[in-house]
This record gives C-alpha cells, sequence and structure tokens, in this order.
C-alpha cells in the first residue's frame, strides 16, 4: 500500500461513501490525505457568534493546514446577544425590564452592535489569514473560498415593545483597513437580511439588521483575487402599501439612514482599489422585489439624490464600479448616472468587457420622481421631498410612540387596512426617455455585448386611487403584474422567448413596452446596439400574437438567468 502513487489512492477513495472512507483514516499517511480529501468534511464551514463556533473552526484547520485547501464555502452568521424579558441558564442574554427598557435604541446601543458585527468580521478575516499563509509555507494552494456574510439579527422577545422589532438603522463595519487581504476569497455573497412581514408581528422575535452598502467596498478591497460578487436586500426600505395605519408606524422605514447608505458606497468607492479579476457581480438592491413593488404611488417620494447636483451619488459610483465586468445583473433604484454621467465635459463611460448586461430598475427614481404614470397621465405631478434631519429613527421614546403603543393596546393593529394604489402603467416619457437615452449611448459602446434586458415591473391594483375612475378600472385589459422593458440578443445566442437553445443567425431586439414605442431617433439608437456583430437585425414589438399585451415577468427572469 506504502508504494501505491498518491494520484492512484486519490482515484479509489473518490468511488468510495463516507462510511467507507472512514475505514481507509488509519491504512496509510496516504489514503489519510485522500479520505479528507474526498470526505466533503472540511469543504465548508458555518460560523457563528458564540464561542464554540470559533474553537471549532480554529480545531479543524490550525493543526492541519493542508485541508484549508479543501474548504470551499464559508458563512459568517452574527447574532447579537438576545434580548430578552427571561433569562436562560449558561447564556449571555441581555435581561430587561417592560418597565425600564426604552422603545427605541440608544447611540450606545447602536454602536454596541458595530463594534459586535466588526470584531466577528475581523475574527474571521485574521483566522483565514493564519490558515491561508500556514497552507502556502507547506506548499498547500491558497484556496478559492466562496464567502457568504450575513447580515447581524436578533433574538427580541415577542413581549416586548414592537418598536424594538423593526429597525431603520444601518450596522456597519467599523475601521475596515484593519481587515488582513485575503487571497483565498474567490466569490463573495453578502446577504443584507429581509426584516419579517408585519403582519405576523405577534410572531416576530427576530430583528435583522440593514447593512451600510459600503459594506462591499470595505470588503472586496482586502480580496484581491475576487472573481464574482453577489449582494441581496434592500427590498424592506419600501413600506408596503397593504398595511394598516399602526402596522406603517412600527415599520417605518426612515428616509435619511436609507440616503446616507447610498452616499456612503458612493463615498467608499470613490478612494476604494477594486481586485482587477472581479468579472461577475450580481447585485440585488430590491430584494425581496414585492416589497419594493407593493407601494402607496399616491404620494410623493423622498430625494434621495441632495444634496449632489450631479445627479444620484449611488448610481454613478455603480456605473464606475461595472465598468471592467464581463457580466452584470442588477436590480436597483436609479437614474440615468447609471449609465451616462450629467456632466457635458466627463469622459464617456467605458464597460470593454461587458458580455451580458441585465438592469432591472424600479418605476422610481432616487430623485423621488417616477418613471411611469397612469393610463390617463394620473400621478404626472407628483414632487419629491427632501429629506430633513427629522427623518431619522428617535434615539429616545417619545410622546409620538407612546400614543402609538396605547392605540394598538386598547384598539389592536387593523391588520385588515391598507391600501390598493398601483396604477402607473404608463411611460411618464419626460423622466424615462432620458434614462433610456442615457442606457443606449453606453450600450453603443459595448464592443461585446452579447445579451440585455433593461425592465421593470409594472402593477395594476388602483382600487383606492380616486383618479382613476370605475370604467378605467373594469375595462382597462392591463395585467395585476405585468413586465415592461426591452431585451437584446445577439446573433447566435439564446432569444428572450422560443425553446431552450433556439439560437438565430441575426441580431433581435424584442420591445416589450405594450401599446409604447420609441421615436425615430431612439429606436435608431437602439437599433445600432451590437451592429459590430452584423447588419442584419429583427425588432419584435408586442406579444407574439401580435397584441400590445405585457408579457409575464418570468419571461424577462428566465432570459437574465
Amino acid at each position: 500500500m506504502d508504494n501505491l502513487p498518491q494520484e492512484l489512492i486519490d482515484r479509489i477513495s473518490s468511488f468510495l461513501d463516507p462510511g467507507d472512507l472512514s475505514n481507509t483514516l488509519t491504512v496509510s499517511y496516504q489514503f489519510q490525505l485522500a479520505a479528507e480529501r474526498h470526505c466533503q468534511a472540511y469543504n465548508s464551514f458555518a460560523l457563528h457568534s458564540g464561542d464554540e463556533s470559533k474553537k471549532q473552526l480554529l480545531n479543524t484547520f490550525s493543526e492541519h493546514p493542508r485541508r484549508f485547501s479543501y474548504l470551499r464555502d464559508v458563512v459568517l452568521y452574527t447574532e447579537l446577544p438576545d434580548l430578552r424579558v427571561r433569562k436562560r441558564r449558561k447564556t449571555k442574554d441581555v435581561v430587561v425590564s417592560l418597565e425600564e427598557l426604552a422603545c427605541r435604541e440608544s447611540q450606545e446601543e447602536l454602536d454596541a452592535n458595530d463594534e459586535f458585527f466588526t470584531k466577528h468580521v475581523l475574527f474571521l478575516f485574521e483566522t483565514l489569514k493564519r490558515f491561508e499563509d500556514a497552507a502556502r509555507e507547506q506548499g498547500h494552494g491558497p484556496g478559492r473560498i466562496a464567502l457568504t456574510i450575513v447580515a447581524p439579527d436578533r433574538h427580541v422577545d415577542t413581549e416586548i415593545c414592537l418598536h424594538r422589532r423593526y429597525t431603520s438603522w444601518r450596522t456597519h463595519l467599523l475601521r475596515p483597513v484593519s481587515l488582513p487581504t485575503l487571497r483565498c476569497i474567490r466569490s463573495l455573497r453578502v446577504e443584507g437580511g429581509d426584516q419579517q412581514d408585519p403582519i405576523d408581528h405577534d410572531e416576530i422575535d427576530t430583528v435583522v439588521c440593514k447593512l451600510d452598502l459600503r459594506l462591499i467596498c470595505d470588503l472586496i478591497t482586502r480580496m484581491p483575487e475576487l472573481e464574482n460578487l453577489s449582494w441581496v436586500g434592500g427590498g424592506d426600505e419600501w413600506t408596503p402599501s397593504s398595511r394598516s395605519a399602526a402596522i406603517a408606524h412600527y415599520y417605518q422605514n426612515y428616509e435619511g439612514p436609507r440616503r446616507d447608505s447610498r452616499h456612503h458606497f458612493a463615498e467608499a468607492l470613490a478612494t476604494a482599489t477594486l481586485p482587477k479579476s472581479l468579472r461577475n457581480a450580481s447585485l440585488n438592491f430590491l430584494c425581496p422585489l414585492d416589497h419594493s413593488e407593493e407601494t402607496d404611488q399616491r404620494g410623493n417620494l423622498p430625494n434621495l439624490i441632495l444634496p449632489s447636483s450631479r445627479g444620484d451619488p449611488f448610481s454613478s459610483a455603480l456605473r464606475a464600479f461595472a465598468h471592467q465586468h464581463r457580466r452584470l445583473n442588477l436590480r436597483v433604484l436609479s437614474d440615468s448616472t447609471l449609465f451616462w454621467p450629467l456632466e457635458p465635459a466627463a469622459d464617456a463611460p467605458s464597460w470593454p468587457n461587458l458580455e451580458d448586461l441585465h438592469v432591472y430598475f424600479h418605476n422610481a427614481s432616487p430623485a423621488g420622481t417616477w418613471y411611469f404614470q397612469g393610463p390617463e397621465g394620473e400621478g404626472s405631478q407628483t414632487s419629491p421631498y427632501a429629506v430633513t434631519t427629522e427623518m431619522y429613527p428617535p434615539l429616545a421614546d417619545n410622546d409620538d410612540d407612546r400614543d402609538w403603543d396605547l392605540w394598538t393596546s386598547e384598539a389592536g393593529y387593523d391588520e385588515d387596512g391598507g391600501v390598493s394604489a398601483c396604477f402607473r402603467v404608463s411611460p411618464l416619457e419626460r423622466f424615462l426617455l432620458p434614462f433610456l437615452t442615457a442606457f443606449v449611448k453606453t450600450a453603443e459602446q459595448m464592443s461585446r455585448l452579447r445579451r440585455y434586458s433593461l425592465w421593470t415591473t409594472l402593477l395594476w391594483n388602483p382600487h383606492d386611487v380616486e383618479e382613476v375612475d370605475l370604467l378605467q378600472i373594469t375595462t382597462r385589459s392591463f395585467k395585476r403584474r405585468s413586465g415592461w422593458g426591452i431585451a437584446y440578443a445577439a446573433s447566435g445566442t439564446q432569444g428572450f422567448e422560443g425553446e431552450p437553445g433556439e439560437v438565430s443567425s441575426m441580431r433581435r431586439i424584442w420591445w416589450k413596452t405594450g401599446a409604447w414605442r420609441p421615436d425615430r431617433e431612439l429606436n435608431g439608437q437602439f437599433q445600432k446596439i451590437g451592429a459590430y456583430n452584423g447588419s442584419d437585425l429583427i425588432e419584435y414589438y408586442g406579444n407574439n400574437e401580435g397584441g400590445d399585451e405585457l408579457v409575464e415577468t418570468t419571461v424577462f427572469e428566465r432570459f437574465e438567468n
């Protein structure tokens, strides 16, 4: 056995199930190595906040650096100390008195949460760095790890005030420059969390923290070999319109932290050195999508751009961030600067490597305007409002909170309340056309572009919109939920519709825009996209039967994937 080559032993071991592999551990050192490689016991690790989880990580890999080369998936969970009214044995719960506990988080508590999260991330990075260095010293590879970081959460007893079970404040990574550089991280996924549906408030005992968006920049600058990036979250920044006034109060998403988080990302990216190896990104800032869709479309929206005078800083930063990507999938609240800068003297954007581009844009803009209006122009004149210092969660108890607590203790939460106010199904061209024009100007210069989609969701549920008369509600043929947008496939690629694997020898554009059509100039610009791939072009308008009915959103989603 000792004379068998390692390659043959590896081959033999690859056919054994875990039980048989364990029986080979003592045959020889060579069989032990093969068993460790193929048993998959060291392929993944989930790190939690407790000391036992940290000890397990150290015990598994510290004494055996070779095992680090088998590690493929690491997930970081951060569980903030539980907030309970009764202490459990042998735990580090924060035990509170309901009479003395403030309804709102104090600044000291917010700072402590940031420190707790930072300490946990730093431990993981420093530990992986030690493993990486030890493996390299023994001649093992640097590793290829997919790291997932999950938004911190916290158990909060249901007896505690509902104000404590939702949060608008962001959790921050402090002192990011103190993180060591990790060459072993090839893929990063950040799960921004999803606060639970407030309709289940009686059962909610977990608070999911919102992460500050600059975390993306702070992390990837410490990962010089990163190839793939994913972010999901942000859908809970919107208050669903189908909720009662009482639930909307407790579930309120304050504008101040939301605006600041977008600006923090832009500020961090301005000085960040991005990994040159990064080629693929999927950034979903509207997840879960239904939370960001089903809002009251009658009301005014906050201007999340100010004090910037050059468009949305967040959209502009994403444009700069994406210039080296090969594949980019975005779901985002954005303006035209996502594609083209507002300054006339600015350099033209350069995305020279982009092959696949899919952008889902929210039908509102960060400036507080809407890209769509009602079928007869309803809602075309709404005005955005500025974000002020009053639009942050209170840091202490106040009379308004006490009034709501008293009201709900006597009258309940009126869980059947809410409105049906989704009516924006027609393009509002004075805002939509600049967005489309910016896209097409940039896409014309993407010399490797093979496929793109630019789309959004239109909802039709206008029963509580006074401007939309009953006749329209009953006679309009709008679907409850539809996809509106444009898609493109170069010759030799899978099309937007059709059978799997079906390709064409021509470029194709699909205008899934209902009855709306671009003017001749804009249409001509879209026709130029991908012209380097051949001049022949087919354009499809409406649905497959020649009508103007919009498609299901799943059609766009399949094309994205």
